[in-house]
């Protein structure tokens, strides 16, 4: 609540101005900050923490500061300045940047910073990872899951990889069960997480299950409801009869989502 963080805010503050462990809480006081989405205070919090176990996380998050502040050049200057102060954590630093591009819709540009990271860490599946989500906003989905294949040759149980990959084989052809298959593996080892269960859901829904479907979704959607979860949850409310549900959810997805591509392809498609 707001007043747990004001009373937070005001220890931390009063540690830091004391000087005891004052990096550590120049680095709370900037989680705080980032909380309240105040950015700049944020990124002024972290990069005063300079030492202690949280200087490295606190620098990176201080880049990030700088890119929610529509700076993207700013940020990727900041973590090419960290790439030579940490040179033993290159792999978190490209990774960091391939992110902030992804995020900020440049993945011609992220598969760039990706590539580069993979040169110096060539083994890297964090690397590898964020490069296949690249290849897959670009188009090329073979790509994307040479990529995904390699980090579960290297760690089989990744749930995150294993996610990925059937959701990609789910959505870019009709081998449903094998993507099927990939997600279940993935939902065993986090049987809690939202992204895993919006998968679920969906191939569920392309197997023509849809009892199976809306249990997965309904989950996804009260522990996330973001847009993509909002488009699919409405698209098997639709498949069910239920159009007055489904429209309910889309339309309070579209007012903080409006251009959202998937949720707006389905809209348009369903309910034009």
């Amino acid at each position: 609540s707001l007043g747990q963080l004001t009373r937070a805010e005001t220890a931390f503050e009063r540690l830091y101005k004391n000087g005891e462990r004052a990096d550590d809480a120049a680095f709370y006081l900037g989680t705080i900050a980032e909380q309240r989405e105040d950015y700049g205070q944020a990124q002024r919090w972290y990069q005063r923490a300079e030492n202690g176990g949280h200087a490295f996380e606190a620098q990176v998050r201080a880049a990030r500061m700088i890119f929610m502040q529509d700076d993207l050049p700013g940020a990727q200057r900041r973590l090419a300045e960290l790439r030579t102060t940490y040179p033993d954590l290159v792999e978190q630093l490209y990774a960091a940047e391939g992110q902030l591009l992804y995020e900020a819709d440049e993945p011609r540009a992220a598969l760039d910073i990706y590539n580069h990271g993979l040169e110096e860490v060539p083994d890297s599946s964090e690397l590898r990872y964020g490069r296949s989500m690249a290849y897959e906003r670009l188009g090329d989905i073979e790509a994307a899951k040479a990529d995904l294949q390699a980090v579960l040759d290297a760690e089989p149980d990744d749930a995150r990889a294993l996610n990925a990959l059937g959701y990609l084989i789910a959505n870019h052809g009709t081998d449903y069960q094998r993507a099927a298959d990939y997600i279940q593996r993935a939902l065993e080892a986090e049987p809690d997480n939202p992204a895993i269960l919006d998968s679920m859901g969906w191939v569920a829904y392309r197997l023509g299950d849809l009892d199976a479907a809306r249990h997965y979704l309904e989950r996804a959607y009260r522990e996330f409801p973001d847009a993509e979860v909002a488009a699919h949850l409405g698209e098997v409310l639709w498949q069910q009869g239920q159009y007055e549900a489904a429209r309910r959810i889309w339309q309070k997805a579209m007012t903080d989502n409006a251009e959202h591509p998937v949720l707006t392809e389905t809209i348009k498609r369903l309910d034009p």
